[in-house]
């Protein structure tokens, strides 16, 4: 029996989706006590920033890259700019 593959659209917007819940855990557990754990703490939230940015990036481009997508292409989009929107 043939096993389907998941298209690269939900695995994209999944890894978005566990990249902001990384980054709630962080923002959530950290103290900051002094001016070298708040700097920590900003260069660390900026890393994810970035990441997920770099996943956004990447959706776009397969997007633009897919003639069929499993979902309507709008709504790939707002989905992953929804999920953007929260860092």
């Amino acid at each position: 029996m043939l096993k389907r593959k998941k298209d690269k659209f939900s695995v994209l917007l999944t890894e978005i989706a566990k990249n902001l819940d990384e980054t709630a855990e962080y923002f959530v557990s950290y103290k900051v006590t002094n001016q070298t754990t708040l700097k920590e703490f900003s260069d660390t939230l900026k890393e994810y920033e970035t990441k997920g940015d770099n996943h956004v990036h990447t959706m776009i481009k397969e997007l633009n890259k897919a003639f069929i997508t499993p979902i309507e292409r709008e709504d790939i989009l707002q989905l992953t700019n929804s999920l953007d929107d929260v860092f």
